[in-house]
């Protein structure tokens, strides 16, 4: 029986995609527990261990010794990779702490485009650009802890190497379209409209696997059908009761169609790209270094942008100024959106996924339009939406629930298979036993 080498150096920063590949070579094991096996003499097979000179053992051995030693059900993947599915804590502590971030991440995601409406003396892409520059700003000393806490562990990745810089690119190209155009979406269509129409994204990937030649299961297709049909009525809703900020009754269908609903469309596109590659990204880098790096590359092209159509200038005007966000007029509102978002979106939500699941957040995460009506008609700004837009946002909202929950599933089996190495769960990776001989 030979023994396949373990890495060595600068070798063992290999990235987790190449894990993935090569799962049927590698252990996953989280270093915290890892170090408890050490601890407890449970043996292992890793080069740089002490009990390394033992007699190997193979790889269901291993998985049989860490399932007894855990006490814990945990899912074997028929590649050899150990991992554990996210477990609901029976401390009470812990969970209503869990029960508080997910309240959290609803309250973040759930209030955007209501504190983009309260900033309407500026351009929609000058006040995206303020709430970037601010999330940078706030994202700063979590990201310097990251960096001082991980700096001597050679498994994790700091410093953006050309996989990090493709996925930190497009994800940030994705953060800016679905902060630009729903900062712009909100000036022509309520905001029942807007959030509405930009968390039906799931069903994106949905519809361009189906062009692509895979067929959409039942499940699938009936939620699909239900996010079509609802958002099409949806469209036609041109009926708005509103007291403050925008006056939607002066704004024509089709400039509310094409200016309103179908940038909330584009926001959605890039909240697919957003979020598909901020979550690759996160099983690479600590998370909120990760997050620092995105935001930053997502505030200059805003702001490039912003710069080339006229609407902003390289200054601190409180209007048109890039950096204008930061004068005192805007500063408490800024604070308080970017603490509220900025922590729901970026820490919370991360935190509350694992411990209840991917699947079960984002599905719950799916209904922040609801949340966010109930608001906007608790402030006292716009009206519930009219019969026609109700049965349409009815209609849409089990399909997003649906396709939310799924794609949450898909990403919690990837977490699965090749394990995050952000300040949450660094991988240990394991030489496996080559049983081939």
């Amino acid at each position: 029986m030979n023994q396949s080498k373990g890495p060595k150096g600068k070798q063992a920063q290999f990235a987790a995609n190449d894990v993935g590949r090569k799962s049927s070579g590698y252990l996953a094991v989280n270093h915290l527990e890892f170090q408890k096996m050490r601890e407890t003499n449970m043996p292992t097979n890793n080069p740089k261990s002490s009990e390394f000179n033992m007699k190997p053992i193979s790889p269901l051995n291993l998985e049989d010794y860490y399932k007894e030693w855990k006490g814990e059900e945990h899912q074997v993947q028929r590649k050899g990779t150990i991992t554990q599915k996210p477990l609901i804590h029976k401390d009470r502590k812990t969970l209503i702490l869990s029960l508080i971030l997910l309240l959290s991440a609803l309250a973040g995601n759930s209030t955007i485009g209501i504190f983009f409406l309260t900033i309407d003396e500026t351009a929609p892409l000058i006040r995206a650009a303020w709430r970037l520059l601010y999330l940078v700003i706030f994202m700063l000393p979590f990201a310097i802890l990251d960096y001082r806490r991980n700096k001597h562990n050679m498994y994790v990745t700091l410093t953006p190497n050309s996989n990090c810089m493709k996925m930190i690119l497009v994800a940030s190209f994705g953060q800016c379209l679905w902060t630009s155009c729903n900062s712009t979406s909100i000036q022509y269509t309520s905001i029942a409209h807007s959030e509405t129409i930009r968390f039906a994204f799931p069903i994106i990937p949905v519809i361009l696997r189906a062009l692509y030649g895979k067929t959409p299961s039942k499940l699938e297709k009936m939620a699909g059908l239900a996010i079509i049909v609802g958002g099409t009525i949806l469209a036609f809703d041109n009926d708005f009761t509103t007291y403050k900020y925008v006056d939607l009754n002066n704004v024509g269908f089709f400039t509310r169609l094409i200016w309103g609903d179908l940038m909330a469309v584009f926001s959605g596109v890039g909240g697919v790209f957003f979020f598909t590659y901020y979550h690759k990204l996160i099983r690479e880098m600590p998370i909120y270094l990760g997050t620092a790096y995105m935001s930053f590359a997502s505030f200059i092209m805003v702001a490039i942008v912003s710069l080339i159509f006229g609407e902003a200038n390289l200054g601190f005007n409180d209007e048109m100024g890039i950096f204008g966000g930061l004068a005192p007029k805007w500063l408490f509102i800024y604070i308080l959106f970017t603490v509220i978002t900025g922590f729901g979106a970026f820490v919370s939500a991360p935190q509350a996924a694992q411990q209840f699941g991917s699947g079960l957040v984002t599905m719950i995460m799916s209904i922040n339009p609801i949340i966010s009506i109930f608001l906007i008609k608790v402030l006292g700004w716009q009206g519930f939406p009219s019969a026609l837009g109700t049965i349409g946002i009815l209609l849409m909202l089990p399909g997003i629930m649906i396709l939310s929950h799924l794609k949450g599933e898909e990403e919690q089996a990837e977490n699965d298979l090749i394990p995050e190495i952000g300040d949450r769960t660094y991988s240990y990776y394991i030489s496996q036993v080559d049983e081939r001989s």
